[in-house]
């Protein structure tokens, strides 16, 4: 199995400083906070659902996921499995693309990485400031990015 850096396409993008930068050269964190912001969530996390393990994250301090995300992670990790595991009882050929739950007044996002299946994207938004349609379209262009192949923002959160 590859475990190399799901980041390390080149691209360029702006860093906060205006100096070009690729996406090699900027952090995960810098990423996660830029698609935090962007999507207004709570939340975003890196995961890797082979292990559960919290790879990096965003937080928005004053959230119930604050100080939490490890816990986090391993109960997304879970989510994952299960619909991996539907998927594999259903003799289904294809793969988990996306996942999004509704909870409460929370929209719950799982998405992984094309390229790497393992790792997957998490982020709990609150449902009153987003659709489910504009998070499913963002999520896609930042998947992108992260991914080293999306149109990259004007700059990266700082």
């Amino acid at each position: 199995m590859d475990h190399t850096h799901p980041m390390s396409a080149a691209r360029s993008v702006l860093g906060p400083t205006g100096r070009q930068l690729s996406i090699m050269d900027a952090s995960r964190q810098q990423i996660l906070d830029h698609i935090r912001g962007e999507l207004g969530a709570w939340a975003v996390c890196l995961i890797d659902s082979s292990t559960g393990m919290l790879m990096d994250a965003s937080s928005q301090d004053g959230t119930p996921t604050t100080g939490n995300l490890d816990v986090i992670a391993i109960g997304c990790t879970d989510v994952v499995r299960s619909q991996q595991m539907l998927a594999a009882a259903m003799a289904c050929s294809s793969v988990v693309e996306e996942i999004m739950i509704v909870m409460g007044d929370l929209f719950h996002f799982y998405r992984p990485l094309p390229s790497k299946p393992y790792i997957f994207l998490w982020a709990v938004l609150p449902r009153s400031e987003n659709t489910l349609a504009r998070t499913h379209l963002q999520f896609e262009r930042l998947i992108a990015l992260i991914e080293g192949h999306g149109s990259a923002p004007a700059a990266l959160a700082g």
